[in-house]
């Protein structure tokens, strides 16, 4: 489901993805992130949106998000809207990456590598 094009995962892939399971008391952890999903439960005091603003809000900051357009985990409409939403004060720019899903940093690696390339200055 992380990948937009489920044929490409290859067996290793798969493997990479269980083997937190192989962890004892995996299945707690687990659920309590799954938990706190559901409740919206956010360890900083406002939530995930006051802390991209509270971030935004800091000196020499931009916010580039890199996100698959077949995302079935979350759909990449939602980084539109926070885009639209906080692009109208601060600098947050959206990189679609086609055809990828969840994870296109491990779908097409080659591919994420020159995004980065391309989009984040380099510090010299």
């Amino acid at each position: 489901m992380a990948w937009g094009e489920t044929g490409k995962a290859t067996e290793s892939d798969i493997l990479r993805f269980q083997w937190p399971s192989i962890v004892s008391g995996w299945e707690h952890g687990l659920i309590s992130f799954a938990k706190s999903r559901i409740a919206g439960v956010c360890s900083y005091s406002g939530g995930e949106m006051t802390l991209l603003t509270d971030v935004m809000g800091l000196p020499n900051t931009n916010i580039t998000i890199i996100h698959g357009t077949k995302d079935a985990v979350l759909p990449f409409e939602s980084s539109k809207r926070i885009v639209e939403k906080k692009s109208n004060h601060h600098e947050v720019k959206l990189i679609a990456v086609d055809g990828c899903g969840h994870d296109p940093m491990e779908e097409d690696v080659d591919k994420f590598v020159k995004i980065l390339e391309d989009n984040i200055p380099s510090s010299q």
